[in-house]
This record gives structure tokens, sequence and C-alpha cells, in this order.
């Protein structure tokens, strides 16, 4: 499963990884883009470290807004967190891939601003 490190800078680092099971104690303070879904389990995950900020793919939202959950409970926790939508044929979208969330969202660098002021 890939987990990669696409930016660092003086305010932390920015990590892409196919699934937010993956964040580790050596995430803690940065900005996390998960292919994973944003519903509580995900959210469970991303608090377990302290990041500053965790992104999800928002699963078409769902029923009873279960595809963001998590931004809820990052909310309630102090961390920032957001959800995207992959924009490209389903042909071309790989299931919980971390590089298609990253290179194929409207995801940008204001919204990774907002998190990670000073070009993180």
């Amino acid at each position: 499963m890939l987990k990669k490190e696409v930016a660092r800078g003086a305010n932390g680092r920015v990590v892409i990884m196919d699934s937010i099971t993956k964040v580790t104690p050596e995430d803690a303070g940065g900005l996390v883009v998960s292919a994973s879904h944003g519903g509580a389990s995900s959210g469970e995950f991303a608090l377990e470290v302290p990041l500053k900020a965790a992104f999800f793919n928002d699963a078409g939202v769902g029923k009873e807004d279960a595809g963001i959950a998590a931004l809820a409970m990052l909310q309630a926790s102090g961390v920032a967190g957001g959800r995207y939508r992959i924009r490209a044929p389903a042909s071309v979208i790989r299931k919980t891939c971390g590089t298609t969330a990253w290179s194929r969202t409207s995801m940008s660098a204001p919204v990774l601003s907002e998190c990670c002021p000073a070009s993180c």
C-alpha cells in the first residue's frame, strides 16, 4: 500500500496514503490525504495521531452523511479536515489509491494553504 511524502516545509509534511490505517506517529503534525472514505472508522484512525489535517474521499457522502462522519469527529477534536471527490471516469479510478486521490481531485494549493500556511 502506498504511503508517500509529497511535500515538506517549515510547517510540516504532506503525506498521501492509500488507507488512513497506515497513519503512524511519524505523521504527527502533518497533513494527510488518504484514499479512505471519510466514515467514522476512518476518523478513529486519523485521531490516533495528532495530525494538523486529514482529507478523505467523501464516498459520495452516503446516507445520513456516513461518508463524511470523520469530519465532525476531527472538528470536535480541533483537527482540520476536508473531503474530496475524484473527478475522473470510473475506468481511470483505482479504488483506495492515494496517488489518484492526490492527482485527480480538485484539491489545490488554496485548500492546502489554509491548513499549512507558508507553503507546507
